[in-house]
């Protein structure tokens, strides 16, 4: 896979499941924040990986990022680490915005 920006996303699905969540709707609602052209989606086991190479898609792929923060899905976010190659950046958004508050 090659790309200048990058997701990566793995949910903790024991939690949500024993909070009886569904991991379809909660799989689905994470697949339709980054469903845009151009946004390519690669799954590794539970690591859930959306990319691109396209410059105007990486405000996009922030925005979900920092959306998924923010939902009332983050309780079941495992990891959420956004890439930048070409600022050679690699943040883990859980870690980082924790910090923050």
């Amino acid at each position: 896979m090659e790309y200048v920006y990058k997701a990566e996303v793995t949910i903790n699905e024991d939690k949500a499941l024993s909070d009886g969540v569904k991991l379809a709707g909660l799989y689905a609602a994470i697949d339709d924040c980054f469903k845009e052209d151009k946004i390519y989606k690669e799954v590794n086991d539970k690591l859930i990986t959306y990319y691109t190479n396209d410059k105007e898609k990486n405000g996009m792929i922030s925005a979900c990022v920092l959306s998924l923060y923010d939902s009332p899905m983050r309780p079941y976010l495992a990891s959420l680490v956004w890439y930048n190659k070409l600022l050679d950046n690699v943040e883990d958004v859980l870690e980082v915005l924790k910090s923050e508050k």
